[in-house]
């Protein structure tokens, strides 16, 4: 069965309907780093991130945005087919910066051949005016997309994870960037310690639903090499969630947003050399098999209790 036609909106099915051809992210480091990691608002950054702040890596980051451009055009084209490409501004907050120099990061992926976009990965508290002015200009100019963190609405287990901000500074960011005509994408983590259905189910998906977002990435915690969270989990203060729990999680996600959302990732990915647990981190294609084994099980799909969702958000 086609997942893309018949559980969820898919980007990958929804940017060959917009471009023709298949069109891939390539992941950038451009050597950025977070408020709070470097001491402006905390510390250490998110207790789940690692040393490349999830991104492709720091040794990355010395090769240029050029160089990992081709590179990633090089691999994309011969794994996947890939034609066309979208330069995606992944690690750390792609928007702490000064604007000269995003402007000139920005401009360099756009000078390479075949990108047809942009999108970059930000932080809802790191978009000053200056900055929002720099990405006003790319998006009336090229096929952009911003990408906010989220991660769950419970404000308690942002404090937890040193977040730094609060779920009210996500809906501000979002309600102010989709009234410039930004296309947003949230970010969710599925599974962080303290964190309960309510708030990674119901009340998430009627808050994104409340503020129109584009898209969603859904990721479920998984234990990083050198994050702060290595600890904690090698001391057995927290746990992961089973594939099936998680499984679950995303199917209860889906039904209850709109089936014109789309879904640009269904859940984390890392390495072999940085991942602790849980194992099935690695395994994508089991992943993807598992959630719409849980659709099927339902006979269900994205957006099914989207409209009794919206008159009884207590479902």
């Amino acid at each position: 069965m086609n997942e893309t036609q018949n559980y969820y909106r898919s980007f990958s099915k929804f940017l060959k309907e917009q471009f023709g051809v298949p069109v891939y992210k390539i992941t950038l480091d451009a050597g950025f780093t977070c408020p709070n990691r470097d001491g402006k608002l905390a510390i250490g950054g998110c207790t789940y991130c690692d040393l490349d702040g999830s991104g492709p890596g720091q040794e990355r980051a010395l090769l240029g945005i050029r160089q990992q451009l081709e590179d990633g055009k090089h691999f994309m084209k011969k794994r996947f087919g890939a034609e066309k490409f979208i330069a995606y501004f992944q690690a750390y907050t792609g928007t702490y910066t000064e604007p000269d120099q995003l402007k000139k990061l920005l401009d360099e992926a756009l000078a390479v051949e075949d990108i047809v976009g942009l999108d970059v990965a930000t932080r809802p508290d790191c978009l000053p005016p200056h900055i929002v002015g720099l990405l006003q200009e790319y998006n009336q100019k090229t096929y952009f997309w911003l990408e906010l963190g989220l991660q769950t609405t419970n404000d308690e287990v942002l404090k937890r994870v040193n977040r730094g901000h609060d779920s009210a500074s996500f809906v501000e960011a979002a309600q102010f960037m989709k009234r410039l005509g930004f296309r947003i994408c949230a970010h969710m983590i599925f599974g962080l310690p303290g964190d309960d259905w309510d708030h990674m189910v119901r009340k998430a998906t009627k808050l994104l639903t409340e503020l129109n977002v584009d898209a969603v990435k859904l990721h479920h915690l998984h234990i990083l090499r050198g994050a702060p969270m290595e600890n904690q989990w090698k001391k057995g203060l927290i746990s992961v969630l089973e594939l099936d729990e998680y499984a679950k999680l995303v199917v209860d996600f889906l039904e209850r947003v709109p089936e014109t959302m789309i879904v640009q990732r269904l859940a984390g990915s890392s390495t072999s050399g940085k991942l602790l647990a849980p194992s099935w981190t690695l395994e994508k294609a089991k992943i993807i098999q598992t959630i719409e084994k849980e659709f099927e099980r339902r006979g269900s799909h994205q957006g099914k209790l989207s409209s009794i969702f919206e008159s009884n958000p207590h479902i």
